[in-house]
């Protein structure tokens, strides 16, 4: 246990040894500052003030070794005190990892999931899911988001993976392993999804129901010129004319010849358009010309 008194006397040594030749500056810290561990929170902030600690001494070229220990023997310690000084690393973590217990019980630690075998699981393409039904369609998508979210995580996908019905949060996904997880379902499924879209659907039942309707949505429409016009509309309000001008004017023609002129028919911008709340005697937008601000 890290107390106060050796937070202080760290600070204190640090100062007081920085003009003096030393060969080691040691720090006996805490796995709780590196390792997800419940109920060690004061513990974990005084052992990430130790391992901060070393880090600066390192970037200012003095020497430190911060340990971040966990339960350990003492001859154990001192033979991994020798290892450490060896290394050229401001913060080591001599803990010793159960892999077997890992495999059963499962880890949200992002540090020791990598300690965890990954799984690989066969996705069903596109063209597998068109012969099914919707109620089978649904049920294989489920188990894939399932079994996906399993091999993120790490978790032992021998049992069919995360259940259906678990909040991905309450799993341990955070915003790296949920982009993960978004990845590899967008390249199982040749689907386009949103960055955020493990979070809009809390389970992995909820999301494999997301997916369906997205496999079963004819395919988006190419913009009209009433989006277009839109958009150039937009972009001109905030300033952006020149960009808009460019979105405005067609591609080069291939063959010889000067490219049609930004100000031809072919290539003309749209006419200026005004939000209603600058036009009081109108209810819609309407275009103006330049400089009449009605």
């Amino acid at each position: 246990m890290i107390h106060a008194g050796d937070l202080d006397a760290a600070r204190h040594l640090d100062e007081l040894t920085r003009e003096q030749d030393l060969r080691a500056f040691v720090l006996f810290s805490s796995a709780a500052g590196v390792l997800s561990t419940a109920g060690r929170a004061e513990e974990a902030a005084a052992g990430a003030f130790l391992n901060a600690l070393a880090t600066r001494r390192r970037a200012a070229g003095l020497p430190a070794t911060a340990l971040a220990w966990d339960d350990l023997p003492d001859t154990e310690r001192l033979r991994l005190l020798d290892v450490a000084l060896a290394a050229d690393e401001p913060v080591l973590v001599p803990v010793r990892i159960d892999r077997a217990a890992l495999r059963e019980r499962g880890t949200t630690d992002p540090m020791l999931r990598d300690f965890l075998p990954r799984a690989t699981a066969v996705a069903p393409g596109p063209a597998d899911l068109a012969t099914l039904d919707a109620g089978a369609k649904m049920e294989v998508l489920t188990d894939l988001v399932r079994r996906e979210a399993a091999i993120v995580l790490r978790h032992d996908v021998a049992d069919g993976g995360l259940a259906a019905t678990k909040v991905f949060r309450e799993a341990g996904f955070d915003s790296l392993t949920a982009v993960e997880l978004r990845n590899r379902l967008s390249r199982a499924l040749d689907l386009t999804l949103p960055v955020t879209w493990v979070f809009d659907h809390e389970t992995p039942r909820a999301a494999a129901r997301d997916l369906l309707d997205r496999l079963a949505a004819p395919p988006e429409a190419p913009a009209s010129n009433r989006d277009f016009v839109g958009v150039y509309a937009a972009l001109v309000e905030r300033g952006l004319q020149p960009v808009a001008n460019d979105l405005a004017r067609p591609p080069p023609r291939s063959g010889t010849g000067p490219p049609p002129s930004p100000n031809s028919r072919a290539g003309s911008a749209p006419p200026r358009w005004r939000p209603a709340r600058s036009c009081p005697s109108s209810s819609a937008c309407r275009p103006s010309p330049p400089g009449n601000r009605c």
